[in-house]
Order: C-alpha cells, then sequence, then structure tokens
C-alpha cells in the first residue's frame, strides 16, 4: 500500500524573485547566508530534499544556508514566514503543493499563493511509501485482522437470530435465541472496544496530520467512541455477560460456544495444516473455560470477583470468539488454495491474516487470565475517600 498523497516540492522565493531584479543588483547577490524555510518538521521527506537543496545551493553559491523550521497547518505556517520575509532573495521557502493548492480552499490564509511568491524552481516528486515500516504493518495488520474477524462473527451471530425468527424446530429457534443472548454483550462490547482501537491507530499511520481536521481522521475518532457509550457503556454489557449469561440456566447458553469449538479444535489439532492455528486456539480456549470456572466460583462468596473480572473476561471471549472465526476461515482458504485460480490471492491474504491473529493477537488471552486470576482485592483495596 502506498499513501495516496505525493509530493510534488518546489522553491519559493518571497515577493519579487531574483529573476526580476536589476542586473547590478542579481550580479552582487548573495552577499550573506541564505534561510532556506520548510514547513514540517526535521526528519520527513520534505527535510532530506531540503538537505540535498541545501547542500547544493552552498556549493554554487559560495555562502552558507540556514535551515528554518516551520511545521504546522499543513505547511502553511511555513508559507505565510516566507511570504513576510523581505523581499531580497535571503529567504527561499521549499515546500509541497500543500500549502499553494490545498490549503487555501480549506481556510482563509495570510497570504496569497499566487501574488505572494514566485516559484524558482520545481525540485523533484518523491512517493512516500509507509509500508515498508514494520510498526506501520502492524497496525494495518490488526485493523485488518479484526475487522474481517468481527464480520465473520457478525455474519454467525446474526444467522441464528435469522434461525430463531424463521426456522420452524422450536427447539432450534429456542437454541439460536439462547446462543444470540450469550454473544450479544461480546458483539456489543468487544467490537466497540476494538472499533475504537482501530480507529485510533489508523490515526496514528497519519502522524500529526491524523490529528488534524484536514485528513477527517480526528473525526472518525470521535465517532468511534460514542460507540463504546450508547448500546448501553461496555462495562455494563460485561456485567451483564459474567452476571446474568454465565450462570443463567446453569450454564446452559454457554454450551452452545463452547461444545461446537471443543468438537471443531478436536478434528482441527489433527489436521497437520491447519495445527498451527488449531493448538494456540486450544491454549486459549482453555484459559477461556478456566476463566469461567474461577469467576462462577469465587462470585458465589463474593459478587465482587465477579465485577473484578468482567472487562477482561468479556475482551478474553471475545478473542476466542475471533480465533473461531478465523480457524474456520483458515480451513477454507486452505482447502480452496490448490485450485482458487483467480481468487488464489484472496485466499493467499486470508491465510496470512490468520497466521497475524494466531501469533500477534490472540496471545492477549494468557495476560487477560492472569488479570482474572489476580482477583478483586488489588481493585477493592484502597478506601473510596482515596479517589
Amino acid at each position: 500500500m502506498r499513501t495516496a498523497r505525493r509530493q510534488i516540492l518546489s522553491a519559493i522565493g518571497a515577493g519579487a524573485a531574483a529573476l526580476a531584479w536589476p542586473a547590478a543588483r542579481a550580479q552582487a547577490w548573495p552577499d550573506k547566508p541564505i534561510t532556506l524555510v520548510i514547513g514540517y518538521t526535521t526528519g520527513g521527506s520534505t527535510d532530506a530534499t531540503a538537505r540535498l537543496v541545501g547542500r547544493a545551493l552552498e556549493k554554487s553559491l559560495g555562502k552558507p544556508v540556514v535551515f528554518e523550521y516551520k511545521p504546522g497547518a499543513g505547511a502553511s505556517i511555513g508559507a505565510e514566514f516566507v511570504a513576510r520575509a523581505a523581499p531580497d532573495g535571503y529567504t527561499i521557502g521549499l515546500t509541497d503543493t500543500g500549502p499553494m493548492t490545498i490549503m487555501p480552499n480549506l481556510r482563509k490564509l495570510k497570504y496569497d499563493p499566487v501574488k505572494d511568491f514566485t516559484q524558482l524552481s520545481y525540485v523533484c516528486s518523491t512517493g512516500i511509501a509507509l509500508i515498508v515500516h514494520p510498526d506501520v504493518r502492524r497496525s494495518l495488520m490488526t485493523i485488518r485482522a479484526f475487522n474481517e474477524g468481527a464480520r465473520a462473527l457478525s455474519l454467525w451471530v446474526g444467522t441464528h437470530i435469522d434461525m430463531h425468527e424463521k426456522h420452524p424446530d422450536p427447539t432450534v429457534r429456542k437454541d439460536a435465541d439462547d446462543f444470540v443472548a450469550l454473544m450479544t454483550p461480546i458483539v456489543k462490547a468487544y467490537f466497540t472496544d476494538m472499533g475504537f482501537e482501530c480507529t485510533n491507530m489508523a490515526l496514528q499511520i497519519y502522524g500529526g496530520h491524523g490529528y488534524i481536521r484536514e485528513y477527517g481522521m480526528e473525526q472518525f475518532v470521535r465517532d468511534a467512541r460514542i460507540a463504546q457509550i450508547y448500546e448501553g457503556a461496555n462495562g455494563i454489557q460485561a456485567l451483564d455477560l459474567v452476571g446474568r449469561k454465565l450462570p443463567a440456566e446453569g450454564g446452559r447458553l454457554l454450551r452452545f460456544f463452547f461444545h461446537p469449538l471443543s468438537e471443531r479444535l478436536e478434528r482441527t489439532r489433527q489436521d497437520p495444516q491447519l495445527k498451527e492455528f488449531a493448538e494456540p486456539l486450544s491454549k486459549s480456549f482453555a484459559r477461556l473455560q478456566q476463566a469461567t470456572q474461577f469467576i462462577v466460583m469465587k462470585a458465589m462468596s463474593n459478587p465482587d470477583e465477579a465485577g473484578a473480572a468482567s472487562s477482561d473476561y468479556l475482551r478474553m471471549f471475545g478473542l476466542v470468539a475471533l480465533g473461531d472465526m478465523w480457524l474456520r476461515m483458515a480451513e477454507v482458504s486452505m482447502a480452496r488454495m490448490p485450485t482458487a485460480n483467480g481468487d488464489r490471492a484472496f485466499h493467499d491474504a486470508k491465510i496470512k491474516t490468520a497466521r497475524f491473529f494466531f501469533t500477534k493477537m490472540l496471545p492477549e488471552v494468557h495476560g487477560l487470565f492472569a488479570r482474572i486470576m489476580a482477583g478483586a482485592a488489588p481493585v477493592m483495596a484502597l478506601e473510596a475517600e482515596g479517589f
């Protein structure tokens, strides 16, 4: 993936350019250092280009070049600084097209990109490939693995809603309704928690540009945040899961998730191709079962035990549920790869994304398990007056 934005760098001079000077004045220039203004922070592609341009100017003109960094507002702060400088040829701006073409259309500026500058030279065109950075890949793969897994789980739960409403067998309708009841707090809370986290990751990929209004990411973050509240605060969803759904009918609701997953793991662990996915999910599923038993037993004598563990337990359940989805998707893609033909890239991406989920996301289960097993005491120890 490459970013849609491509920087077009050009040098601009303040006021009347050297090209328009009288010959006598032009012959005397330069007789002092030249300031090269960059509208971005150090370390980016604009800065790297400025360094190359500065060295070339020093070599050809025989005078030092001083670098002045004026970042912010889509490089328009740097452009304004150049516009206000004396039109003597000693302040030169190096910028991309943003402050000259984009920013004037977004807000009122204190400079006129046509009247206040004269373009001296087109410098270069550079592509910005964020995808080469491993940390950017980590964020994008996390977003991808969650989104695709959550869509699959949504369809699975949605199918059971249809079964509850339309299936002719009353027993099947009742079982489907119980399954939906169990999964509802997980879909509501885990999906919205992770949706907000993924939106924040997407903003972070933009760097400082993600935080400003120019690209719209900051609004996505604000929009995603409300989802954790308006379906009932996610802490309440977690309490619903451990306080109502787990003990309901002696744990009957859990059977509709635990039993099918247990059978699927028993089968896929024997498959050499699926073993790499089934084994880590088996370990995580075992932790979920242990945590379930721990919460049910402890909550009988102290209700705070269930409340203190509820959010961690819901997230653990959500991760295992997504793991089930990724195991099933990996199984389908593995089977279809040999004859995939035109769909080969699709199935290959599914398998690679599944591998990322099982190695980079599912292990969070074990940390959540440790937190649950620590019990309620660390949560409840500080007196109310201490807050």
